[in-house]
């Protein structure tokens, strides 16, 4: 028995005048819960939607899955469901765009620095203080600031538009500002419901917002201010709301408490009367009920009215106002089903109200004693209801308290829960109205006043903690783990986890207990499922392609990567960023010539760009094409000779071609840029193992020694290379250095540059190198490694 929604003819006249009036308003609609506030809410946007005026609906109680990504009120404006404000959407996507650009431009030339900038931190960290570490750490932070300040001049010099230049200066100033023309163009209308859990998500969230805005006035901070204010999410949303209210919005809140504004209207919903509890008796399709309607509306029920005598229609009504708890409008249909049920077992309706027995036992539970005078108590709304679940099957009133356990419903879930009995079920909660759909979903809503009385139940009786809860929070959390996948158009075979569905996955791996999801999530996830939901929405969107082509590329899909980056190329074809991601997705996928050709386009439109012309020589390196190699890497010196790490690929390339002498030159240089770097430290000490150069190799080594770490696999690689020099000494060193290793440490040792040095062993050292070889390539293990190496006496450089 759906029912429509019925009554609040004067809230809805008021909301009519309202949208009516010119200038901006506020309109409070408050109420206890189940008072039908949200209903009112959304009978009110469905009104705009017939009218085409523009409105943005925000719910509070959603708030808090988002709410940890939100570091800056920008963030949180970019996030706004304007599904049915297409000119705030317009400017969302226009915002999204340019501010990623700049975003992604300065991430790409700071991550030059990355490396250099973390020691110096570490350095920083550990209190080394001397002048040398401060002049360090000053330099990197120096390159930092300047970098960041170089590739801003270069977006605000060049050709972007003067509007794209002031979206990227303050996104949040942009994104309020066109609401306020939208505003002062038309009548838009901000719908804000459960608005009392702002209060909630404050306390348990603390200050969480990032503002550019002088909050009084909604303008920009005074330029001198160089630190953000930090604000609450309440203490933002309501300046918010007052600034738009100011430029003509009208704002309408739904909510147990709303925060008293200078001015505004309120509407505290009351309980149903006679002529509402009326409608609902004449919409409802229950035979029993409908027969007193007909019985007491027609000419007869006049007659007898007439003669004084008690209309059983009055029962009815009465006997319903008391099962709804005096017309509380979520209770009315519950109640209206328990009459239903009452007539459906033959009590007449005006033997009902003399003598009210069978009334009050709809009050009375098992489990505790009730008091029936205090209608509000929990226990009294459990029984009403628990009454009227009795007409189903016993087994499934003893079962309905696992509707406690999911926070989303749909028929699936109510499979897992209840099996056959699903469909029972859903017909029960349909027909009492408190199983809606969401707006534009395929989900169902458990109001939240029933699911806090089962709650209560499960909780007395000991059922959350029980073996069969564990049970079905398993099972909950994988079926919302096979749904949470999507697909995304145009790419092969590539699926991503929608967020919401994530949480909901999570929530139920924790047993219901935990109420914060987001650290449980890979930071990937998160960001691919925000940006295919961005690119679905809004196909052009450059910072959605960007963002699936990065985070794809850091969980190893390389194909879908590039797929992304073709995207973003096809929208932005001088992004030089795009291209030079294209081409690492390319070269991950061994397409190296595809790759070189990417690279090359970045430096068609960036020459002096020494990441391009470094990835040309790893790619050309990889082809065995050294020579052109080597003048990718001389080129990339000329663009940045302070680098280290290119004089290391450099001198790789040099020994690969056999010319060893000028690979000892550049791993020299490497370290005379930065002594202490342990490629180029490793590299020659096995260039200069091969080259015989112990004097060399060992001062090398006694400067790598102190630098080496456990959670690396040069740990135990440099062990073995010094004993490849004096094959005569013990291998224990090596065993030791293996065991101190921590457990996840990968071996990624090529040891074809290093054979020259193992031919020069007799044939027994031979065989034990290679015994070590085997175990850093992962072809026998620990125990078999050790057997090898300690049958061996290197007195006599034969097995013991």
């Amino acid at each position: 028995m759906p029912i429509n929604f019925i009554g609040r003819e004067k809230e809805l006249a008021k909301f009519k005048h309202l949208l009516k009036q010119p200038d901006g308003a506020v309109w409070a609609i408050t109420g206890k819960g189940g008072q039908g506030k949200s209903s009112l809410l959304k009978q009110c946007a469905d009104m705009c939607e017939q009218q085409r005026t523009p409105f943005l609906w925000l719910a509070v109680d959603r708030f808090e899955l988002g709410l940890e990504s939100w570091e800056f009120a920008a963030d949180f404006l970019l996030g706004l469901d304007s599904g049915q404000c297409a000119e705030f959407k317009t400017a969302q996507d226009k915002a999204a765009g340019v501010h990623q650009s700049i975003v992604a431009q300065i991430r790409q030339e700071l991550s030059k620095y990355k490396e250099e900038a973390g020691e110096a931190v570490a350095l920083w960290r550990e209190q080394h203080v001397d002048e040398e570490h401060e002049q360090t750490f000053a330099a990197v932070t120096d390159k930092y600031v300047s970098t960041f300040l170089k590739v801003l001049s270069e977006f605000y010099n060049s050709k972007q538009a003067a509007a794209q230049k002031a979206i990227a200066e303050n996104v949040e100033l942009f994104l309020v500002s066109e609401l306020a023309k939208l505003c002062q163009q038309k009548r838009l209308v901000i719908f804000v419901d459960t608005f009392e859990y702002l209060s909630t998500r404050d306390n348990l969230r603390g200050r969480c917002l990032k503002t550019q805005l002088d909050l009084d006035r909604f303008a920009p901070l005074a330029k001198q201010q160089t630190v953000l204010d930090e604000v609450s999410l309440s203490v933002w949303l309501n300046a918010f709301l007052s600034f738009l209210r100011s430029q003509g919005a009208l704002i309408v809140v739904a909510g147990r408490t709303v925060k008293p504004w200078d001015q505004y209207a309120e509407a505290d919903l009351a309980d149903f009367q006679r002529a509402e509890l009326l409608e609902f008796v004449k919409a409802c399709d229950y035979p029993a009920v409908q027969a007193v309607w007909r019985e007491c509306s027609g000419l007869f029920g006049v007659w007898k009215r007439w003669r004084g005598q008690k209309c059983r229609l009055d029962a009815l009504l009465q006997a319903l106002a008391r099962l709804s708890f005096g017309g509380k409008p979520l209770w009315v249909r519950v109640g209206l089903n328990c009459l239903a049920e009452l007539l459906k077992q033959g009590e007449d309706i005006a033997q009902l109200m003399a003598d009210d027995r069978s009334l009050q036992a709809c009050f009375e539970q098992d489990f505790a004693a009730i008091d029936v005078a205090d209608t509000e108590h929990a226990r009294c709304k459990l029984a009403v209801f628990t009454h009227v679940m009795r007409q189903t099957d016993p087994a499934l009133v003893e079962s309905v308290w696992k509707l406690a356990l999911p926070r989303r419903l749909d028929r699936n879930v109510l499979q897992v829960l209840f099996g056959e009995q699903a469909q029972t079920l859903l017909q029960v909660y349909g027909n009492m109205g408190i199983l809606a759909v969401k707006r534009g979903q395929s989900e169902f809503v458990l109001h939240e006043e029933i699911r806090d009385l089962l709650q209560f139940y499960a909780r007395e009786k000991g059922f959350l903690q029980s073996v069969e809860a564990d049970k079905l929070h398993e099972q909950l959390a994988a079926l919302f783990e096979q749904r949470s996948w999507r697909t995304l158009p145009e790419f092969d075979d590539f699926k991503w986890q929608d967020w919401d569905w994530l949480v909901e996955v999570f929530y139920h791996r924790e047993k219901g207990q935990g109420t914060e999801f987001e650290h449980l999530a890979k930071n990937f996830e998160i960001e691919i499922s925000e940006a295919c939901q961005e690119v679905l929405s809004n196909p052009k969107s450059r910072w959605g392609w960007f963002a699936i082509g990065y985070y794809l590329s850091k969980l190893d899909n390389p194909k879908e990567a590039a797929q992304a980056y073709q995207k973003q190329i096809v929208i932005v074809p001088e992004d030089d960023g795009a291209w030079n991601n294209m081409g690492n997705a390319l070269y991950n996928q061994g397409k190296l010539e595809e790759a070189i050709q990417a690279y090359q386009k970045q430096i068609d439109i960036v020459p002096d760009d020494d990441s391009a012309w470094n990835n040309i020589g790893n790619a050309l390196s990889a082809q065995g094409k050294l020579e052109e190699a080597i003048q990718a890497y001389q080129k990339q010196i000329d663009i940045m000779p302070d680098d280290n790490s290119v004089w290391v690929r450099l001198g790789i390339a040099f020994w690969h071609q056999g010319n060893l002498t000028q690979a000892a030159e550049a791993f020299a240089q490497s370290l005379k840029i930065k002594p202490d770097d342990l490629s180029a430290l490793a590299n020659d000490i096995e260039l200069a193992l091969v080259q015989q150069d112990c004097t060399r190799m060992q001062q090398r080594f006694a400067t790598l020694q102190p630098l080496l770490q456990p959670n690396e696999d040069y740990y135990a690689i440099l062990p073995f290379l010094n004993w490849l020099s004096q094959p005569e000494t013990s291998l224990q060193p090596i065993l030791t250095a293996i065991q101190q290793l921590n457990p996840d440490v990968k071996f990624t040792w090529d040891f074809n540059d290093t054979q020259p040095a193992i031919d020069r062993l007799s044939p027994t050292q031979q065989q034990l190198a290679q015994h070590c070889i085997d175990y850093f390539e992962g072809k026998i293990d620990f125990n078999t490694l050790q057997t090898q190496l300690t049958t061996y006496n290197p007195e006599t450089s034969q097995p013991s």
